[in-house]
């Protein structure tokens, strides 16, 4: 779910068979420490790099100077004795590796934690280490410190990082920016549950089904994973909790007023089969899509049309003074004719 970065572009070298394109969580980590040195200060120390990147410039298998210049990591570490976040030169055993892993890459081999390509962030900054795409975020947030989704994209950086705290501080700042945010509801909401902490996940949930339908900046694909796993976190939430934690968001009279004040308000009763997963993708249809039109066109709401007198007032209805004597009916004279024989002539 998560929308650092765009997707990692793959390097014009035709050797690799299957380049990769996606976001940073998609791919694996390297499950061991590299050795490297910060060239700030000169520090050696075992890092934890996260994914290997090899930038889209290289082509084939590059000396070592090349090999320094090109590799980058999607990992957020700093040196642990001067605190910078690069640049990192690579020593010959870590370097050595990395080449061994390029080579599998080129093979064929998958699932191996290096790609061939370069990270970027949502407005095409190119960047080597977490620490630069860091850096970027805040700058962009220093001049726009109002929009929420640049807290959401820094939140999203931290918790790739494991940096629960920080990256529940950004969601947080997003949430109060703009508390229809389901993205940031969702990111949130995933870290809280992954932290053990799910009852205070539930309101996050229940604010996707609320704000997903006007949520049209948010992709059709993202919208829909949101809803689709807020409705399976909910069901289990209702499941352990007995009933007692409510299954599907409520609407306050004041959200209900302010709702049919905007759009006329459908009542439309359905059952849904939630043991099973048809039941649970049409419970998520009907809070992605807009009601059927053919109801609105029922119940929406018509003025009706008045003529109006040349007076400038309502039109009364017209109204007999006299009593209305029917043709074959008694002359109410008193002749003892019918009307129609009588004054009805």
């Amino acid at each position: 779910m998560s929308r650092m970065t765009k997707p990692l572009r793959s390097a014009t070298s035709r050797r690799v068979s299957a380049p990769f394109h996606g976001n940073v969580g998609d791919v694996p980590r390297v499950s061991r420490r590299f050795s490297l040195v910060c060239g700030a200060c000169g520090a050696s120390g075992k890092y934890d790099v996260g994914t290997v990147t090899i930038g889209p410039t290289v082509d084939g298998l590059p000396d070592d100077d090349a090999m320094q210049e090109a590799v980058g990591f999607t990992g957020y570490f700093r040196c642990r004795k001067c605190d910078a976040g690069g640049p990192w030169e690579i020593p010959d055993d870590t370097l050595a590796y990395i080449m061994a892993m390029s080579v599998v890459v080129m093979a064929g081999a998958e699932d191996v934690p290096l790609v061939f390509g370069g990270s970027a962030t949502f407005d095409q900054h190119v960047f080597r280490y977490a620490t630069e795409c860091e850096d970027h975020l805040k700058e962009l947030i220093e001049d726009e410190p109002d929009r929420a989704f640049l807290w959401v994209r820094l939140g999203n950086l931290y918790s790739h990082a494991g940096l629960n705290q920080r990256a529940e501080a950004a969601y947080q700042r997003a949430i109060e920016l703009d508390p229809t945010d389901i993205e940031a509801h969702g990111m949130f909401g995933q870290l809280l549950f992954a932290t053990d902490r799910r009852l205070e996940a539930v309101p996050h949930w229940h604010a996707i089904l609320k704000h997903v339908r006007e949520a049209r900046n948010v992709s059709k694909e993202l919208r829909r994973n949101l809803v689709h796993g807020a409705i399976r976190c909910l069901l289990a939430a209702h499941a352990e909790s007995h009933g007692q934690i409510d299954l599907l968001p409520k609407v306050s009279p004041e959200e209900m007023e302010e709702r049919s004040e905007k759009a006329p308000v459908v009542l439309e009763l359905r059952e849904f089969d939630l043991g099973s997963e048809k039941g649970v993708d049409e419970l998520c249809n009907a809070f992605l899509e807009p009601p059927r039109r053919r109801w609105l066109d029922m119940f929406s709401r018509r003025e009706k049309m008045v003529p109006e007198a040349s007076q400038g007032r309502f039109a009364a209805p017209i109204r007999r003074e006299a009593l209305h004597v029917g043709r074959n009916e008694y002359c109410p004279c008193g002749s003892g004719h019918k009307y129609k024989k009588c004054c009805g002539r």
